[in-house]
């Protein structure tokens, strides 16, 4: 039996498409570690740093159903190679940019390649992984993210002390994006099952059907809109008021973000394996809410390293229902491949929305008062929509239980 023939070589392909899709978050999530630097050296003002911040989202914004109908189409090796290697080259050219301008045009570069990674991420689990392991899938794709989100959240601002230079840390983390996509290149590929062909082929209507046949995705991406809000937010702004209101150390604050990322890996992996978490999901979510926003509100107001490395071990546990959620999509009744592309990119437009003006609304905030403390706390509110799409898919599957129950009752 060849390799690739080989079950288990599902879960190699899988790993190898999460480290490419991990080194490309990074970039985008790490930039509140870079932002002081670049900031002073190209004179930018709070707003200036919030569009920044969102320059990458907002193509997403735009693009992101699109762009899933019209990839989804093809083989998900072939676009994600692509993708993966323009990547790196707008990660290169964010180190070289002269100009607020010329960096914008880069975010918002790296935005759309980063894009175009989703409907094959997407589609490599439906190739390589069992129905039944669909969800431990999700699961162990999103706490290596986190795991990994959170190596490159501690290297980045080593590699900035180390080379006292935001170009040169940028330069160095293109290289790695490249090292990546060479894996992805000679591990990666395609496999078409009959299990696979039969699926695509049963797509005969528009998969943008499934925008209007369930309401779960639009519940779901309205509560990862406050809850993206809020992170992209935080990211972005909060290195610089610990450091100017605490005198926390880039390095520290690094390290604490990294932990949040980390905390979040063993959670999310354990949601998928516990099946009363799945059988719980609006409950989860509610909850998370919850403890993101308290989490961030809670690093708001102290400068002790303890409890922010609490607060921050905390809020990543709370990270932990996302993989939870994305699985719950591919359990909706009668959903093809090409709809669920759809229910997923409806899902992260709605969170590049949160994710676009959460940055946007700190820096405003900020540029109108001077007070980034208040701002944060403002956007740190937005995980409670999470909370609140729990509570009204709670109340949902309440109703179709009941609906349910009632004829069987009254038949008796």
């Amino acid at each position: 039996m060849r390799l690739k023939e080989n079950p288990a070589y599902g879960w190699v392909v899988l790993s190898t498409f999460t480290l490419n899709y991990s080194v490309v978050v990074i970039v985008f999530m790490t930039l509140g570690l870079l932002l002081p630097d670049i900031s002073e050296e190209l004179s930018l003002s709070p707003s200036q740093q919030g569009w920044l911040a969102s320059s990458l989202l907002i193509g997403n914004l735009v693009f992101e159903i699109p762009l899933n109908l019209w990839l989804s189409h093809y083989r998900p090796w072939r676009i994600s190679s692509i993708a993966f290697i323009a990547a790196a080259l707008m990660v290169g050219l964010q180190g070289w940019s002269p100009t607020f301008a010329v960096l914008l045009v880069a975010r918002i570069g790296l935005g759309l390649f980063y894009l175009s990674s989703q409907p094959p991420r997407t589609l490599v689990i439906l190739q390589w992984m069992p129905r039944k392991h669909i969800g431990l899938a999700n699961g162990v794709m999103f706490s290596l993210l986190g795991f990994l989100e959170g190596v490159g959240f501690i290297l980045i601002p080593l590699i900035l002390v180390w080379l006292d230079d935001w170009r040169t840390t940028l330069y160095v983390w293109a290289g790695v994006c490249l090292v990546a996509s060479v894996m992805w290149l000679l591990i990666g590929g395609d496999r078409i099952t009959p299990e696979f062909q039969e699926r695509m082929r049963s797509q005969v209507k528009t998969p943008l059907g499934s925008l209007f046949r369930y309401r779960e995705p639009w519940l779901m991406g309205l509560g990862m809109a406050g809850t993206v809000g809020g992170r992209f937010a935080f990211d972005t702004f909060w290195p610089t008021f610990t450091g100017d209101e605490y005198g926390t150390a880039v390095t520290t604050v690094g390290l604490i973000i990294g932990v949040i990322s980390m905390a979040g890996a063993p959670a999310m992996l354990g949601v998928t394996i516990k099946p009363l978490f799945a059988r719980y999901t609006p409950v989860v979510l509610t909850i998370s809410g919850l403890g993101l926003s308290l989490s961030y509100i809670g690093m708001l107001l102290t400068g002790s390293i303890p409890l922010l490395f609490l607060f921050g071990i905390i809020n990543g546990l709370s990270f932990g229902f996302f993989p939870l959620m994305m699985a719950t999509l591919y359990n909706l009744p009668g959903i093809k491949p090409r709809e669920l592309a759809v229910a997923v990119a409806l899902i992260y437009t709605l969170m590049w929305v949160g994710g676009s003006t959460g940055p946007l609304i700190t820096g405003f905030v900020q540029e109108a008062t001077g007070d980034l403390r208040m701002a944060l706390i403002i956007t740190s509110l937005g995980p409670l929509a999470l909370s609140v799409s729990g509570l009204v898919l709670s109340s949902r599957k309440r109703e179709v239980i009941e609906t349910e129950v009632a004829p069987i009752a009254g038949s008796h």
